[in-house]
């Protein structure tokens, strides 16, 4: 999948405007890559990520050196794992990126059924309502045309109400008809065969946001939740700290996540600043934390669909939850016009200020956007290829939807990496 050394991608960075460097940045840098949804392999990210690398530096004409790296590390739990990254060098310096995955698909896998995601779907579709009918005048939400970002929030509600009621009445034909003819064989065999296409969809994908999106403390699904946070932040943590014996293995840390990835990675710096809020916090690095980035997210999409609706008189748990809730959060911000009876204070502080954080989306991908409810450094677009372009700097343009999982074969967008976060920060 690589190309050569001599790869001319000229043309193409000139036509979609941007620079490029010739020299492997300085420095020791970790990179904590965290997947999104769906039916992912180890290593499948971190692949990913570091071809994606590993193509921009050779462009450049740097010679890049790979190397499978192993690491002890402990879990969340306190049992010990074998930790596989890739690091990536050059003979020109003595800089090195190591490139780490945090693998997360296997605690979600079949912890979900068919029917809890449709009753979840449900709910979720309650809640979206709920959302609208309680913030359309504050925001805008009621002003028609395509363009309004509002507006197209509510679409996807509509498609999710669609998508629901087709799962609904398929389900109830098919059980019909089996009933009414229960010798007609081809029903049962057209129903497993739509089942065995329609199921992992609908628990593969689906069901991974349905568990990771549960805020009911008295579910199931909300501890698969805090572990999935507790293990990505056990990680982040032993990156921050690592050092070669008395040398500190890593200059910077900057955290990537794709997807519903991008949410992990919020989630986990939340927590993170939430803990050193507490007087007897562990002392971390902190500052090392030099950049977020986010693409494919749907960060402002699970806010509004997900966030737990409090009543108006519980105005001390509202504030509580947004308080627990609110790195780079614009929310607080946005509900303030009404002015609650008694302000509570926020026992929360910023331990990452000035940290860079920069989101990229494509109008192409219905999952990802621009994101209104933080505060992001930059919301860049992104106009996705759908293979990595050719010697010529030609490929075609991702499809509507497919887009989503095409960030991986852009050039612009590991470029932007690479200037944004490696060589315009040697320090």
């Amino acid at each position: 999948m690589e190309s050569g050394p001599n790869f001319c991608i000229g043309d193409y960075a000139s036509a979609n405007g941007y620079s490029m460097s010739s020299d492997f940045p300085k420095g020791r840098t970790a990179f904590l890559v965290i997947h999104g949804i769906g039916e992912q392999n180890p290593f499948e990210t971190l692949d990913a990520f570091a071809q994606g690398l590993i193509r921009i530096f050779k462009t450049q004409g740097i010679n890049v050196k790979a190397k499978h790296s192993l690491a002890e590390r402990k879990a969340a739990s306190g049992s010990g794992w074998v930790e596989s990254c890739v690091r990536l060098s050059s003979s020109d310096t003595d800089g090195y990126i190591d490139v780490h995955e945090y693998y997360w698909a296997y605690m979600t896998e079949a912890q979900i059924t068919v029917s809890e995601v449709m009753q979840w779907l449900k709910k979720t579709l309650h809640g979206a309502k709920a959302s609208f009918r309680e913030y359309k005048v504050q925001f805008g939400l009621s002003k028609k045309g395509w363009r309004n970002y509002w507006w197209r929030l509510n679409s996807m509600i509509w498609r999710l109400r669609v998508f629901y009621w087709i799962v609904r009445l398929f389900m109830f034909v098919i059980n019909l008809l089996s009933y009414i003819v229960p010798w007609a064989k081809w029903i049962k065999v057209g129903a497993e065969k739509v089942g065995k296409f329609a199921t992992p969809v609908i628990v593969g994908y689906v069901g991974d946001i349905a568990i990771y999106t549960t805020t009911d403390q008295k579910s199931k699904h909300y501890r698969l939740r805090q572990q999935i946070i507790a293990e990505a932040s056990a990680l982040l943590e032993s990156l921050l700290l690592e050092k070669n014996g008395t040398v500190e293995k890593y200059d910077r840390v900057i955290i990537a996540g794709h997807s519903l990835g991008s949410v992990i990675a919020y989630d986990t710096l939340n927590r993170l600043n939430v803990m050193l809020s507490l007087a007897k916090s562990k002392r971390l690095p902190t500052k090392k934390v030099k950049g977020l980035i986010t693409f494919g997210s749907p960060l402002d999409k699970i806010v509004f669909f997900f966030r737990e609706h409090v009543g108006e008189d519980q105005y001390i748990r509202r504030q509580i939850v947004d308080q627990l809730h609110s790195f780079r959060s614009q929310w607080i911000k946005l509900v303030q016009a009404k002015r609650y009876e008694v302000e509570l204070e926020n026992p929360i502080k910023d331990r990452f200020s000035g940290l860079p954080w920069v989101n990229f989306f494509d109008n192409h991908d219905p999952i990802s956007g621009k994101l209104e409810f933080y505060t992001v450094n930059e919301n860049i677009p992104l106009t996705l290829p759908d293979t990595w372009p050719d010697q010529q700097g030609i490929s075609t343009r991702a499809r509507w939807g497919v887009a989503h999982v095409k960030y991986w074969n852009d050039p612009r967008f590991f470029n932007d990496i690479v200037e944004r976060f490696l060589v315009l920060h040697q320090h």
